[in-house]
C-alpha cells in the first residue's frame, strides 16, 4: 500500500519530443496524467475525450504544485550544485552501508553529481540529509523498524524537514534498507525489468528533490523467491525478493539416508524410498541435524525433500501411521520433538507435500512447531486457483477443486504452509523453453488466496530455458515479485507503468501486446495437468499471433527516434519472430494427446508411453495400492497385468488403469 498523492515533473528529453513522467510517490497517478497529455500511455483511459484529459490533468497539475517534484521537497540536487548528504550510523552494518552505496551510485548515474556518505557525526550542520540504516536521526523521527531476522521484511521511508530516513529490517539476511533506497529510486523514476542493462532505465535529471512521504511497508510473505532472478542483484533487490533463506534441496532424503546403506540396514529400505516411519531411520537423521545444530549457534532450515519418483515403502511402520502424506509429516513431526528440547527455536524441519504426498495425512494428525510444509502446485497453469473449473473438467485430474481441497488438508494440520510454484512448462514441451508466458491475473490472484489462508513462503521454480527468460518472460516475473510483497496491486496497472518507463511514447501498444498475449492464456479452453502448459500453438494461435505482431509493428513505429525504447522493442520483436517459427513448426506437427485413466480420473500425456512411477506420483497411488493395465490390443492371457512387473506403461488414447480386481471381468471381451 503506497500513501500520499503521486506527483510527477515534465521535462523534454533530449533526444525526443515526447515528455516523461516522475514519480516520487509510487508508480501511478503521475504516469498516467503525462500519457493523457502527450499519447505515450494507458489504454485504460484511452476512450476519455480530449476536454476530460485536459480537466484531469489541470487538477492533477494543481495538487502537484506543491509537491516534492515541482516546487516542494528538499533538494538533493540542482544543476551542478549538490545540496544533500547521505548519511549512515556510526556503526553501520554490512546491509545499511551497501543501500547508502547504491543510493549514491545511482544518484550520481541520473545526475552525474556525487553525494558524500558520511557517518552521523560527521553529519553537516545544513542541507538534506539521506539518512540510510538505523540512526539517530531516524529514531528521533520515531522510526523503530526491528533488526531481526524473525522479524518480517519492512521498511519505513519518512520525510521530517531537511532530513529523510530510509530505514529497514537488516537483520540476518533481511535487507529492508536497500528496499527502501530502491523503493525511492523507483519514485524518481528507474525501473529495473531485466538483468540486461538495456532494461534498466535512469532517467536523467539536472534537479532532484526528496519528495514530501511517509510511508510503511511489510512483506506479504516471508520468503519470496523466484529462481530466474539471481538473489543479490538489482533486479531481485528492485523487486523486493528475498526475505528467510529458507533453501529448498530437492529430493535431499537421498542424501540424509543413502541408498548405500541398504547393505547394512535392509529393513530401512523397501523397493526404493527409505522407510520414514523406521524408528532407526528417524534416529540417523536426528543425529545428523543435531550435529549441524551442535556445530553452528545459529538458525539451521533441514530440507527432508523425499525422492516421490521412487517406489513408496509398504512396511508395518507406514501401514501404521497412514497415508504418505500421513507418513511425511510423522517423520518431519518425530525429528522435531526429537531437537526441540535442546535446539528450541534454532530450527525449522521443511517437508515438500507434492506427488504422491499431495493427499493430506490421513488420518488427520496436527503438525508440531517448528514443522514447515511446501505445498506443491500442481494443477492447472492457465487459471488462477479460485477460478471455477470447467464442467467438461470434472473428471480430470489436478483440477483447481482438486488443488484446493488437497491445500486445505494440509492447512487443517495446522503446519506452517509454504507454496512450491512451477513455472516450468518446458518439462513437457519444450517448445515453451522460448515462448514467451504472461500470466499475470492468474499469478496475482493466486498470491491473494494463498495469503487469505496464511501461506507464509513462496518458493517458484522456474524452466532452465535456451536463452534469456528473464527477459521475454519479464512481465510475468516482475508482476509476481511486486505481488509476493503485496498481493492486493493492481496487475494491469502495475505493468501499464512499467510500459511507460520502458517504452515512452510505445507504451500502448507494447502493454496492448502483452495483453494479447495473456489473454489467449486465460481464455483458453485447453487444460495441462501437473505443472505443465497445454501445447503453445493451441494458445498462440494464428489469430492471436497477428494481433500481437501488429502490436509490435506499430510501437516499432512509435519508437522512431527513441534509441533506448526502439532497441527493447527490436529485441522484443526478435524473441517473437523466432517464437512464430516454433509455432510454425509445432503447427506442422500434429500433437498426439494420450489419455490415461485410473479408475474415474484421468490425465492428458503427451508422449506414447509413461513410467509406472510417473502414473503413480501423478495420481497419487501409493506402491502398496495394485495398478493394473487393461491392455486391449494383446491377446485374453496378457490383457490384465499388474503394473508391478512393468517399468513403462504404452499408452493408446483412452488407455485403462485401474486399482480395483473386480474390474477385471468387466472389461474382458
Amino acid at each position: 500500500m503506497r500513501f500520499g498523492l503521486d506527483c510527477f515533473v515534465i521535462r523534454r528529453d533530449a533526444n525526443a519530443s515526447h515528455l516523461c513522467s516522475h514519480l516520487p510517490l509510487g508508480e501511478g497517478l503521475g504516469v498516467r496524467v503525462a500519457a493523457l497529455l502527450f499519447g505515450c500511455g494507458s489504454a485504460a483511459l484511452g476512450k476519455i475525450d480530449i476536454m476530460s484529459r485536459l480537466c484531469v490533468a489541470l487538477a492533477v497539475l494543481t495538487l502537484a504544485s506543491g509537491c516534492a517534484g515541482l516546487r516542494g521537497g528538499a533538494p538533493v540536487v540542482r544543476g551542478d550544485r549538490v545540496d544533500a548528504t547521505i548519511v549512515i550510523a556510526d556503526t553501520p552494518c554490512a546491509t545499511a552501508r551497501e543501500a547508502a552505496e547504491i543510493l549514491r551510485d545511482i544518484i550520481e548515474q541520473m545526475t552525474g553529481q556525487t553525494l558524500s556518505i558520511v557517518t552521523e557525526n560527521e553529519a553537516p550542520a545544513d542541507g538534506t540529509l539521506l539518512a540510510v540504516g538505523a540512526t539517530g536521526i531516524a529514531v528521533g523521527m520515531g522510526v523503530d523498524v526491528p533488526r531481526n531476522r524473525l522479524e518480517d521484511d519492512q521498511y519505513v521511508i519518512r520525510r521530517r524537514g531537511r532530513a529523510l530516513a530510509l530505514v529497514g529490517n537488516d537483520g540476518g539476511e533481511r535487507e529492508g534498507s536497500i528496499y527502501a533506497v530502491y523503493d525511492l529510486l523507483q519514485r524518481w523514476g528507474c525501473g529495473w525489468y531485466g538483468p540486461d542493462p538495456e532494461w534498466h532505465v535512469i532517467p536523467q535529471w539536472d534537479h532532484l528533490r526528496v519528495p514530501d512521504i511517509d510511508i510503511e511497508e511489510k512483506a506479504a510473505f516471508d520468503l519470496r523467491r523466484i529462481h530466474a532472478v539471481a538473489e543479490g542483484e538489482p533486479l531481485g533487490r528492485a523487486w523486493r525478493l528475498g526475505g528467510l533463506r529458507l533453501a529448498r534441496d530437492g529430493h535431499t532424503l537421498n542424501a540424509l539416508v543413502p541408498r548405500r546403506l541398504r547393505e547394512d540396514h535392509p529393513d530401512w529400505f523397501y523397493s526404493g524410498q527409505p522407510d520414514i516411519c523406521h524408528p532407526e531411520v528417524i534416529d540417523h537423521v536426528v543425529e545428523q541435524f543435531k550435529e549441524r545444530l551442535g556445530g553452528n549457534d545459529g538458525f539451521q532450515y533441514f530440507d527432508i525433500g523425499i525422492d516421490d519418483a521412487y517406489w513408496w515403502p509398504d512396511s508395518e511402520y507406514t501401514r501404521a501411521v497412514g497415508n504418505p502424506g500421513a507418513q511425511l509429516l510423522y517423520f518431519a513431526n518425530s525429528i522435531a520433538d526429537r531437537l526441540r528440547p535442546a535446539y528450541e527455536g534454532r530450527f525449522a524441519i521443511g517437508l515438500s507435500a507434492g506427488g504422491v504426498t499431495h493427499e493430506p495425512p490421513d488420518p488427520e494428525l496436527d503438525a508440531v512447531p517448528g514443522v514447515l510444509a511446501f505445498f506443491g502446485n500442481e494443477s492447472n497453469r492457465t487459471k488462477p486457483w479460485d477460478e471455477p473449473d470447467a464442467p467438461d473438467m470434472a473428471d480430470f485430474l489436478k483440477t483447481q477443486v482438486w488443488i484446493r481441497r488437497h491445500f486445505h488438508g494440509w492447512r487443517d494440520t495446522g503446519v506452517e504452509l509454504g507454496i512450491h510454484d512451477r513455472w516450468m512448462p518446458g518439462v513437457t514441451y519444450r517448445e515453451w523453453r522460448e515462448l514467451p508466458w504472461i500470466a499475470l491475473e492468474t499469478t496475482v490472484r493466486n498470491t491473494r488466496y494463498w495469503k487469505q489462508y496464511d501461506v507464509r513462503h513462496v518458493d517458484i521454480e522456474t524452466d532452465h530455458a535456451q536463452h534469456n527468460s528473464s527477459l521475454f518472460r519479464w512481465p510475468l516475473y516482475y508482476i509476481g515479485a511486486r505481488a509476493l510483497w503485496d498481493p492486493h496491486i493492481d496487475p494491469d496497472e502495475a505493468l501499464r507503468d512499467a510500459c511507460v518507463k520502458l517504452f515512452g511514447p510505445a507504451a500502448q501498444d507494447m502493454f496492448a501486446y502483452y495483453k494479447t498475449l495473456e489473454r489467449a492464456m486465460f481464455e483458453t479452453p485447453y487444460f495441462q495437468q501437473n505443472r505443465n502448459l497445454p501445447p503453445p500453438e493451441k494458445i498462440y494461435t494464428p489469430e492471436i499471433r497477428a494481433i500481437a505482431g501488429k502490436h509490435l509493428a506499430v510501437a516499432a513505429e512509435r519508437a522512431d527516434g527513441h534509441e533506448a525504447v526502439a532497441a527493447r522493442i527490436s529485441r522484443e520483436t526478435e524473441l517473437w519472430e523466432k517464437a512464430a517459427a516454433i509455432l510454425d513448426e509445432a503447427q506442422e506437427t500434429p500433437r498426439v494427446l494420450y489419455r490415461a485413466y485410473v479408475d474415474d480420473k484421468f490425465m492428458f500425456w503427451h508422449e506414447p508411453e509413461a513410467t509406472v512411477g510417473t502414473i503413480r506420483r501423478l495420481f497419487g497411488m501409493p506402491n502398496h495400492v495394485a495398478l493394473y493395465i487393461l491392455q486391449t490390443d494383446t491377446d485374453v492371457e496378457t490383457r490384465l497385468r499388474k503394473a508391478d512387473t512393468i517399468d513403462v506403461i504404452r499408452l493408446t488414447d483412452g488407455a485403462r488403469l485401474v486399482t480395483d480386481a473386480s474390474e477385471i471381468d468387466a472389461n474382458q471381451p
